[in-house]
């Protein structure tokens, strides 16, 4: 199932440690979690990174499902720092030009493109303005 729960452009900057998880470790996304870094994917994809628009950063956090998942409300606050963070830094590092950033969250990994009806999914959008996230709102 794909939850798409505001749509905003952004931009994030963070780094991820060895092991592939959001840098800053536990307790400093506003969540109290650590997401772990899926992947990066540029739009359009093939193009030369200074014709890139769109910044697709994908984490997993197996806690979206279970017993005791994760509420979206708990979660919601980490996409904005997300954005802020690792965002920008994919933004600056591989596409200068790209004005829209999005951040998501799966349950469990999935190939981009493709569908997974078992998997939880929260999407959000960003606008890069002026170097930073501004939330789509929708």
């Amino acid at each position: 199932m794909i939850r798409a729960l505001g749509i905003t452009f952004l931009v994030l900057l963070t780094q991820c440690d060895d092991s592939g998880n959001a840098a800053g470790g536990e307790g400093e996304l506003p969540s109290g979690l650590t997401h772990e870094l899926q992947d990066v994917v540029f739009e359009p994809q093939g193009a030369h990174m200074g014709a890139v628009r769109v910044v697709r950063v994908r984490f997993v956090q197996p806690a979206l499902v279970g017993e005791d998942a994760i509420s979206f409300e708990k979660l919601e606050p980490d996409f904005q720092h997300l954005c802020d963070t690792e965002g920008l830094a994919q933004k600056e590092k591989s596409a200068p030009n790209a004005q829209e950033i999005i951040i998501s969250i799966a349950s469990a990994p999935v190939a981009f493109g493709e569908t997974a009806p078992d998997v939880v999914q929260y999407i959000d959008a960003f606008t890069v303005e002026n170097g930073a996230c501004i939330w789509a709102g929708l």
